[in-house]
């Protein structure tokens, strides 16, 4: 699963399986662009179940990706929207995520 791929550009594709994240990155290691799966998916616990709760919990909600494969910009159909739009980094010494 997952899996990495050398671009025509020189660049390399990377999908991380567990992460459920793709990002591709220059050969100087610079993020060109990444994308993590919004959607998250794993086995539910039934109310009552005799399960190991430390296994359910490493076996929790994920947001998994099996694959990622490049396509070129003209494959998609014709008329359909395309738009691409910078993304700034974070500052990671005042980023936090609220859980």
């Amino acid at each position: 699963m997952g899996g990495v791929r050398r671009l025509p550009n020189g660049n390399t594709l990377i999908c991380e399986t567990i992460h459920g994240r793709i990002f591709q990155v220059t050969p100087d290691g610079e993020i060109v662009w990444e994308y993590v799966c919004p959607i998250f998916v794993g086995p539910e616990r039934e109310e009552g179940e005799d399960v190991n709760l430390v296994t359910w919990m490493h076996q929790g909600k994920r947001h998994w990706m099996y694959r990622a494969q490049p396509i070129p910009y003209d494959w998609v159909p014709e008329g359909t929207v395309r738009s691409e739009k910078a993304v700034t980094a974070p500052d990671n010494a005042s980023y936090r995520v609220n859980g």
